[in-house]
């Protein structure tokens, strides 16, 4: 005798289909969990380029720097602290215009999620004849005991050596060093750079001598 059209699902369906449901499920989880896992890791890829552009950029900016200041501002050229840099320098980048001098300050600020941030500000021209701008690039995420340090000598300090702080205005450090331990306590490798360098090595070119032929 044939099944009624009427009559209900079968207990053996009704496994049948809760089965096929479970493995919808489980693909469907293991689908998710792969894109979230595949954006979270796109996520951290794109902070550290973006963290190496702007430590890239800073590097060009500090070895940029002109020696003597052959501009209006009657400013030095360079003033750092512990906790603070502020120099002068001509960009050659897409960020400003690299006809004027742009400021930059080195600055730690704090932040309510992941404590404190090595934060720059540039201020400067984005084309010609317009009004100064600012923009500011994370440096550093998540930093604690930030410290720079500079390398040279002082009028105070004939010998060359290490100081907490550059007052110096009529000449740059030879070495800058930029220090700062991560929000769990692990020290981060050094950054080091050399003030105008880009022009010591012009003077260096010019003053070397020509081979013979």
């Amino acid at each position: 005798m044939g099944r009624s059209r009427t009559a209900g699902i079968t207990q053996f369906e009704l496994m049948i289909s809760l089965a096929i449901m479970g493995l919808i499920a489980v693909l469907l989880a293991n689908t998710l969990n792969f894109n979230r896992q595949t954006i979270e890791r796109f996520q951290v890829f794109s902070r550290s380029v973006d963290d190496m552009v702007v430590r890239r950029s800073l590097v060009g900016w500090i070895e940029r720097m002109p020696l003597v200041s052959n501009f209006s501002e009657n400013t030095a050229l360079l003033q750092g602290g512990q906790e603070t840099l502020e120099f002068k320098s001509l960009v050659a980048d897409d960020f400003f215009w690299g006809g004027t001098l742009t400021q930059f300050t080195i600055t730690v600020r704090s932040r309510a999620v992941k404590g404190q941030a090595i934060v720059i500000r540039g201020r400067g021209k984005h084309r010609l004849n317009q009004d100064p701008i600012d923009r500011d690039f994370v440096l550093v995420s998540g930093a604690k005991n930030v410290r720079f340090s500079y390398y040279g000598s002082g009028s105070k300090t004939p010998q060359k050596s290490w100081h907490s702080k550059w007052t110096e205005s009529n000449h740059l450090p030879d070495l800058i060093k930029l220090e700062w331990e991560y929000s769990d306590g692990n020290p981060a490798p050094p950054l080091t750079f050399i003030p105008g360098k880009i022009e010591r090595q012009r003077y260096m070119s010019l003053s070397s001598l020509v081979p013979p032929e």
